[in-house]
């Protein structure tokens, strides 16, 4: 996906701003490049546009909840899917359903001797199997009509392995927490920008980035490789927001130190 914005208001932002300041012209378009990339990062799930100027334990721009948004996203959607038990629970499922469970309409979503799950590669499979493009998994009891009591959906669609298959896999999933954000990280690397681990922990190899800087303009070509970046709903108008944003926030920064300079002049 290609996406155009409009930089229009951006542009009149930093030429006032240019024109404005003593400070070298490359180092504020380069600050002002990191907060547009922030910006964007703080609207790519599971950040909900929410960003503080604040130092993280790691040492990069916090984005407050983000990380433990994602985690919990994760396990909500394996919990509705996947079950650990005991190697002795599991052998009785087997026995117990497999030869016994024969109602039609469990069949429409799968017959209990499927739900019983002996590998991690059988885990893996079970979980894609029920997730959308975008990666969530729907709850069955709005998607499904099978002849059986919806409240009872729940356990058709449940798939049953041991504790330790069932915790590595899980712990596996919460490590990509942070995957579709560092699409960003090469943008974020090559303007100086600090992100907090769960981002970067993922490497600069999702992304690229290309700046260049003219005396009185920087231009940022990013693109987050991603597969299902573009599955982001509202990709655009998010970006777009994200520049208008900066836009802003130089308007407002020059209108503040114009009021105090005025003031500090005698001016009211």
């Amino acid at each position: 996906m290609d996406i155009t914005i409009d930089d229009s208001d951006l542009r009149r932002a930093i030429g006032r701003l240019l024109d404005e300041t003593k400070r070298d012209h490359g180092v504020v378009l380069r600050e002002n490049g990191r907060g547009i990339i922030r910006n964007i990062i703080s609207v790519t799930p599971p950040a909900q546009g929410k960003l503080t100027g604040s130092k993280s334990t790691t040492g990069g721009t916090d984005i407050p909840g983000a990380k433990q948004r994602g985690e919990n996203a994760v396990k909500r959607d394996i919990a509705q899917v996947l079950y650990g038990v005991t190697p002795e629970h599991l052998s009785r499922f087997v026995d117990e359903w497999e030869a016994d469970f024969a109602h039609e309409g469990a069949k429409k979503v799968g017959v209990m001797k499927r739900k019983v799950l002996r590998t991690a590669g059988e885990v893996k499979a079970w979980h894609q199997a029920r997730r959308t493009k975008r990666g969530r998994v729907p709850k069955i009891r709005w998607r499904s009509t099978t002849g059986i009591r919806r409240r009872d959906l729940f356990y058709l669609d449940v798939g049953y392995t041991t504790n330790s298959i069932f915790n590595s896999y899980r712990k596996g999933q919460l490590a990509k927490v942070g995957l579709l954000s560092s699409g960003w990280n090469a943008a974020a690397a090559s303007l100086g920008l600090r992100l907090p681990r769960w981002i970067t922990r993922h490497g600069t190899l999702h992304g690229s980035a290309r700046i260049k800087t003219g005396a009185h303009s920087i231009e940022i070509t990013a693109e987050n490789a991603i597969r299902y970046a573009g599955d982001v709903e509202g990709l655009p108008r998010r970006i777009q927001w994200a520049v208008q944003r900066q836009a802003e926030a130089i308007i407002r920064r020059s209108d503040h130190a114009l009021k105090k300079s005025a003031k500090k002049s005698g001016f009211k």
